[in-house]
């Protein structure tokens, strides 16, 4: 039976800080039957991960419910079932802290994974301070914990933290689904604080490969603009973010990078985040091609950036917003987050623009807490829109963040 691997982790770590975790390959996501039993030396990949958006599922019969952080205290596994025989899900080194759900007799359940996982009670202990109103809160697409990596990116110019990397070999990656997944959402199916339901499920199925489709649910959204290309719009943009005391991501494309330097250049000054755009913009995905290529795609770009203008790029948006399983993977492992969104609109024709009044509108209707705005910069409308819509979320109570590595 061929192995299938999945490197999707939802960490339920709400206030935990750096974790020491080794993930077991053959058991991830399947059930007992389908499990091949781990080899005495099992396949294991190391990453950083990310918390989607996480809810326990029901408890089994005979478990009292609690929500608290409790502390591994001794090298063990974390099983599918109450059973050392079922499929071992992790395996655990002393001084991890996890989100436990469940308590038994024998047996506790925590949450990973996007799933009751069970440990022995023998093995953890309730960390010090923790209470259920610290840890009650689910796990946000914001918060982001740190698994032990071979390699970490180069700091950032700025002297910011170093960028989590995942250390796996290209084998592992290459065996996960390259099926092309293109990035949409219904715009009307939303939640009762506005949010895309699409965007919440996405960040549950795939926040653990540091991809965003939506942020913290908090009133705080961000501004990114793709820069394929400049049509003279970038520097009242930049303007106008000046004016407000606003930040943003600017993704480019090696194209816009080369033939603008001195915009690439403002937009660092200014203190605004750079972000990767792929070199080529391959407009059937980055899935299309092979993962060598894909690796280029960023690195190529990331190493220009790094030698003419000094900065590390830590963002990454998919051209088209396609994207598979296998390409996210990729991109965490070269220390970026995928950047997703959780608003768009048809802007990017040049020729046939929608009235700025039009595209305030749209703005406005859907804010929503943590969304993620994608523009392109060669929209004159939005241009002529973004000072009105940033007076209008504030006016709100929205604030507009900066988009950290974290």
């Amino acid at each position: 039976m061929k192995k299938r691997y999945d490197c999707r982790r939802g960490l339920a770590a709400a206030g935990a800080a750096v974790l020491s975790i080794s993930i077991i390959l053959a058991g991830c996501g399947k059930s007992g039957s389908e499990t091949e039993a781990p080899s005495t030396e099992p396949d294991i990949i190391t990453f950083a991960a990310s918390g989607g958006l996480m809810e326990p599922g029901p408890l089994k019969e005979g478990y009292k419910e609690t929500s608290e952080m409790v502390r591994i205290i001794a090298d063990t596994n974390l099983y599918a079932d109450e059973s050392t025989d079922s499929a071992v899900i992790a395996r655990f080194t002393p001084g991890i802290e996890v989100l436990r759900v469940g308590i038994g007799e024998e047996w506790s359940v925590v949450l990973f994974n996007y799933q009751n996982c069970f440990v022995k009670n023998s093995d953890i202990e309730v960390s010090a301070g923790d209470s259920e109103s610290s840890s009650e809160e689910s796990v946000s697409p914001e918060e982001t914990t740190s698994l032990p990596v071979e390699t970490t990116a180069p700091a950032a110019a700025d002297g910011g933290q170093e960028i989590p990397t995942m250390a796996v070999d290209m084998s592992n990656i290459a065996a996960l689904s390259n099926e092309s997944i293109p990035w949409g959402y219904s715009s009307k199916d939303r939640d009762e604080q506005n949010r895309p339901n699409g965007c919440i499920g996405y960040q549950k199925k795939y926040g653990g490969y540091g991809a965003d489709f939506l942020r913290a649910d908090s009133k705080t959204i961000y501004l990114t603009f793709d820069e394929g290309y400049e049509n003279g719009c970038t520097p009242a943009i930049l303007d106008t973010l000046k004016e407000k005391n606003c930040k943003a991501v600017f993704f480019v494309t090696m194209p816009f990078a080369k033939q603008n330097p001195e915009l690439v250049q403002r937009i660092i000054d200014e203190g605004h985040v750079l972000g990767s755009h792929s070199v080529t913009h391959p407009s059937a995905g980055l899935p299309s091609q092979d993962l060598e290529t894909q690796k280029h795609e960023l690195m190529d770009l990331h190493e220009y950036i790094k030698s003419n203008f000094g900065y590390e790029m830590y963002l990454f948006r998919y051209p088209a917003g396609i994207f598979s399983e296998q390409s996210l993977a990729l991109v965490n492992s070269l220390g970026y987050r995928s950047v997703f969104w959780s608003f768009a609109h048809k802007d990017w024709e040049v020729d046939n623009q929608p009235d700025p009044a039009e595209t305030l509108q749209r703005v406005t209707s859907q804010l929503h807490p943590g969304a993620i705005y994608l523009l392109h910069a060669v929209s004159t409308s939005d241009t002529q829109a973004l000072a009105p819509f940033i007076d209008e979320a504030r006016a709100q109570g929205y604030t507009f963040g900066y988009y950290s590595k974290r």
